[in-house]
């Protein structure tokens, strides 16, 4: 946990240079502008605005819960692109393990989403044998009734609030199924489907 505002400031200097590195990727064709806009985007010194702003979002979402920083872990604080629009996700749990979901406007401020499930998170569970990668296809082709391996996009073995699990993406029937599938148990905790 964070004792002061330095140390705040550090961590999530690290989390906005990714963003920014992963949302300025580059595209040949166009080499000079892009030096010339990473040299202006990229630039050190320009980070103390989108900090605070994260340290807001933070905030609000906090105080929407009527919780104080030192009574919560925080498990994901990043900036992403929602319906076209920039928010932030933030997700946190109490020492009871009590979870917490926000999705906060990144221009206003506003809380746009709440929910009390922060991705399934658990605490780290002890350590057991993780089940193949086999395995975990079965279990989400099993969801997914009609579709065959030929129609996973996605089967990734990774790493969610510090226990191991495989995000996996198929796409059948015109719809794209998304689904994180705990490694070692085997339980799907979470699924997601979507209609083009």
């Amino acid at each position: 946990m964070e004792n002061n505002f330095t140390d705040k400031m550090a961590r999530d200097r690290v989390l906005i240079e990714d963003y920014l590195k992963k949302a300025f990727a580059a595209e040949p064709r166009y080499a000079d502008l892009q030096e010339a806009m990473e040299y202006s985007l990229l630039a050190g010194g320009k980070r103390i605005r989108p900090i605070l702003t994260l340290e807001e979002a933070k905030a609000k979402a906090l105080a929407h819960a009527g919780l104080k920083a030192d009574q919560v872990t925080f498990t994901e604080a990043e900036l992403d692109w929602d319906d076209g629009k920039q928010v932030y996700d933030i997700e946190f749990y109490t020492a009871d393990f009590k979870e917490y979901d926000y999705e906060i406007d990144a221009k206003t401020g506003e809380v746009l989403e709440v929910d009390y499930d922060a991705e399934s998170f658990t605490p780290p569970a002890s350590s057991g044998t993780v089940i193949t990668r086999e395995k975990a296809q079965e279990i989400a082709l099993a969801k997914v009734p009609g579709a065959d391996a030929s129609h996973i996009k996605k089967l990734k073995l990774d790493k969610d609030d510090g226990k191991q699990v495989y995000d996996v993406e198929i796409i059948y029937n015109g719809a794209e199924h998304e689904m994180e599938i705990d490694a070692v148990t085997g339980k799907i905790l979470e699924y997601e489907m979507d209609r083009d």
